[in-house]
């Protein structure tokens, strides 16, 4: 596959670190985005550069030294596609991924790639991911949660923090900075348990400068989260 090549070629500048099983892998989930995205609306991206550049590499590099141990159990909070999940998923395939996304299309979509791609630590969520935080088997059972295109920080905050355990995190793709956002969403953030880190400290964490990234410090009240559109209004209204 040509695009293999583009991969290799990315992650040699990114100074990511993977082998060719790795890289084929990730070949074979550009190939499937891009075929099926002809079919039907999978993402906005339709050529493999950029699926390639925009959904894989950029999923990944953030997480290059990632440093959480072997077993840890994450999820995708609005997988669509299955980014950045997937991608992950294959950067680190001794961790657990639980992509959730509500779309029977998409889930459906992530699901035949993932059997395709011989993924075994990827489980598929079709549900919407307020009814998922609301399950008391997955309340605070995840050590960190990702998000990449789910809607505002204030509402993925809310969203992502009851399925995060204490001392886990919440990762927010944004080319926000922390010491940019309104006053409201950090205080939102510290009532649902989560502290954010400021852009300079996320290497200690193991994680890029890039984006949003909440520690879970203290237990999230079982009234969060709420239905999106209450979410989503209060949102509106600091922005």
């Amino acid at each position: 596959m040509e695009h293999a090549k583009l991969i290799r070629d990315a992650v040699e500048t990114s100074g990511i670190a993977l082998d060719d099983r790795k890289i084929h892998s990730l070949a074979l989930f550009a190939d499937s985005v891009y075929y099926s995205n002809r079919l039907f609306n999978l993402t906005g991206h339709d050529s493999l550069e950029d699926i390639v550049r925009d959904l894989i590499i950029s999923s990944i590099e953030p997480f290059k030294d990632l440093n959480v141990p072997r077993g840890t159990v994450f999820c995708d909070l609005g997988s669509g596609a299955g980014v950045p999940g997937i991608p992950l998923s294959v950067l680190r395939n001794d961790l657990r991924g639980f992509l959730i996304e509500s779309s029977v299309k998409k889930t459906g979509f992530i699901s035949e790639v993932c059997v395709k791609m011989g993924m075994e630590n990827v489980s598929v969520i079709n549900a919407r991911t307020e009814d998922v935080g609301k399950e008391e088997r997955f309340r605070e059972f995840f050590g960190f949660a990702v998000s990449r295109a789910m809607g505002a920080p204030y509402v993925v905050i809310e969203m992502g923090a009851p399925l995060v355990a204490a001392g886990g995190f919440l990762y927010i793709y944004s080319s926000l900075e922390m010491e940019n956002l309104h006053p409201d969403v950090i205080a939102h953030a510290e009532k649902l348990g989560m502290a954010g880190v400021g852009s300079g400290n996320h290497k200690n964490f193991g994680i890029g400068e890039t984006g949003l990234l909440f520690i879970k410090k203290d237990h999230t009240d079982r009234k969060f989260p709420r239905r999106y559109p209450v979410i989503s209004r209060e949102a509106d209204k600091i922005r």
